[in-house]
């Protein structure tokens, strides 16, 4: 697949791998050089916004076992992202008390530091892929 943030066959991509913490949440971890800067020496904004877009899908599939689609992103930009340091994305989903899976989802990330700072957190709102389509879509779902 050569989505640029979890694509393995993208070869400019990240190449993200989100491993599950437990049922609802992932995670991943990188270090950014500086040809992602954005301000000298800090992470660009978009690239930090799409990691953390990317993180929740993948917890949603994880906890669904569905493919969802970003409808709203709300991405707070607390300290820089500083280039070439390890940083872990976690994100996790905000799932009903029920469990059952729903046209639309929840679900929240944030990017933190080696000494747990929180860097940068998101909340998004996510549309469920239509079954045709999803069947459509694994069949190169390699991430």
């Amino acid at each position: 697949m050569n989505c640029f943030i979890c694509g393995r066959d993208n070869p400019i991509g990240l190449k993200l791998h989100f491993q599950p913490l437990d049922d609802v949440s992932v995670s991943a971890k990188i270090n950014l050089h500086h040809h992602f800067n954005g301000f000298k020496g800090t992470v660009h904004g978009g690239i930090i916004s799409a990691m953390m877009d990317d993180a929740m899908d993948w917890a949603l599939y994880h906890s669904t076992g569905k493919l969802y689609v970003t409808s709203q992103l709300t991405v707070n930009f607390k300290k820089p992202v500083p280039v070439d340091t390890d940083i872990e994305i976690v994100a996790y989903s905000v799932r009903h008390r029920d469990g059952r899976t729903r046209k639309i989802e929840y679900a929240r990330a944030e990017i933190v530091n080696s000494n747990g700072e929180i860097l940068a957190t998101a909340e998004g709102k996510f549309f469920q892929v239509a079954e045709h389509h999803e069947k459509e879509l694994l069949k190169s779902f390699t991430c």
